[in-house]
């Protein structure tokens, strides 16, 4: 699933991201980090946006973002 199908008010656990180094960095220094817990909490009405709570911080982040970052619900086990 990624971050762009998530409920809002939804807590999920990040397991990727696919995205170009710079970027993945970016996301990275604001807290997009695998094994990090989101949760989206506004929508903007064009639906081209969307806020969420990252350790504590609220951070904007587009839509063509948020599909190249893959996530899994809090607590879902995934078998290796």
């Amino acid at each position: 699933m990624t971050l762009q199908e998530v409920p809002l008010l939804t807590q999920v656990e990040i397991i990727a991201l696919h995205h170009e180094a710079h970027m993945k960095r970016r996301l990275m220094d604001l807290g997009f980090v695998v094994g990090n817990i989101v949760e989206p909490i506004l929508s903007s009405p064009s639906k081209g946006m969307r806020a969420y709570i990252v350790k504590g911080g609220k951070i904007a982040l587009r839509a063509s973002d948020e599909k190249n970052i893959e996530v899994r619900e809090k607590g879902e086990f995934r078998a290796v």
